[in-house]
């Protein structure tokens, strides 16, 4: 059972993050938006949070998979 709960939380993370970071809209309304947060740009902001989650979520599966030794040392 908690295999099939984490590999479904590190495919729908991987699907939100394709998501998010391929969908235009959200691309062209943090690059138009003159805003600031904590002094940066939305689109930088924006970035940042999709690179994160994305290294996040890479790791996450990495985690997962070698806590069940699926990666062994050659």
């Amino acid at each position: 059972m908690q295999r099939n709960y984490h590999y479904l939380i590190a495919r729908l993370w991987f699907l939100i993050n394709l998501l998010i970071s391929l969908y235009p809209p959200l691309y062209w309304e943090a690059g138009s938006s003159q805003q600031l947060i904590l002094g940066l740009p939305v689109s930088f902001i924006y970035f940042i949070f999709i690179a994160i989650s994305i290294t996040l979520s890479i790791l996450y599966a990495y985690w997962e998979e070698a806590s069940r030794e699926g990666w062994k040392s050659c």
